[in-house]
């Protein structure tokens, strides 16, 4: 079996994030340090796991132990869904249709991935993908004036 191979543990991390959005079963981290990261699956009971670590003592990290087989059921309330990945899932849809309603975003949110969110996550996944495209306000304002003044 090949060897996927990660350069920044964050990388990894990311990856693993998006992983219980999309199969709507929840992990936990169960240790996550600079050079480690295990995962298991929230229900008791479930084998599924994940561990991650150093190559000897290169940078690079790579996955150790992998057990894939889960053992329990969907869940549609996923405590692994955050204001972050919504904002950098739905950046583009955001980009396309920047007055969006809370409502609209968060029937897409069930739509794409069968989750259920919040109104406020979604009201601060929504400000966060306009941050993502715009910048703040206070940032915007110091270009302007170094535009001027060149």
């Amino acid at each position: 079996m090949p060897c996927t191979v990660f350069e920044i543990l964050a990388d990894f991390r990311d990856l693993i994030r998006a992983y219980p959005v999309k199969t709507n079963k929840p992990l936990k981290f169960i240790k996550t340090d600079k050079w480690r990261l295990r995962v298991r699956c929230l229900v008791e009971g479930c084998n599924f796991s994940f561990f991650c670590s150093r190559i000897g003592k290169s940078h690079n990290l790579s996955i150790k132990t992998m057990v894939e087989e889960h053992m329990c059921g969907e869940s549609i309330k996923n405590k692994n869904v955050s204001v972050k990945w919504l904002a950098k899932t739905y950046v583009n849809k955001i980009r396309r249709e920047p007055r969006k309603t809370l409502k609209s975003f968060i029937g897409d949110a069930f739509d794409d991935y069968h989750i259920e969110i919040t109104k406020s996550m979604a009201w601060k996944a929504i400000k966060a993908a306009v941050y993502l495209l715009f910048g703040n306000e206070k940032q915007q304002f110091v270009r302007l004036w170094r535009a001027i003044k060149s």
